[in-house]
């Protein structure tokens, strides 16, 4: 499920963004060089795309997953 987000995630920042896991199921994210406005738009879109992958388990047939931010 990480590897999947951390995908989702990498995939959506630009090349100069750092992407890095911090604790056991959270990230961090450093945008240098970006405006507030543009930090704000490229986390939506982060979120908007974590919320649509879709997961499978044993217990749950499919279940998704969503991602906080601050």
């Amino acid at each position: 499920m990480l590897f999947c987000v951390a995908y989702t995630i990498h995939k959506l920042i630009r090349h100069n963004n750092q992407l890095c896991r911090y604790g056991e199921e959270e990230f961090t994210m450093i945008f240098p060089g970006m405006l507030l406005m543009e930090i704000e738009n490229a986390i939506n879109r982060i979120k908007d795309a974590i919320s649509r992958i879709s997961f499978t388990s044993e217990d749950n047939p499919v279940f998704n997953v969503t991602a906080s931010t601050g």
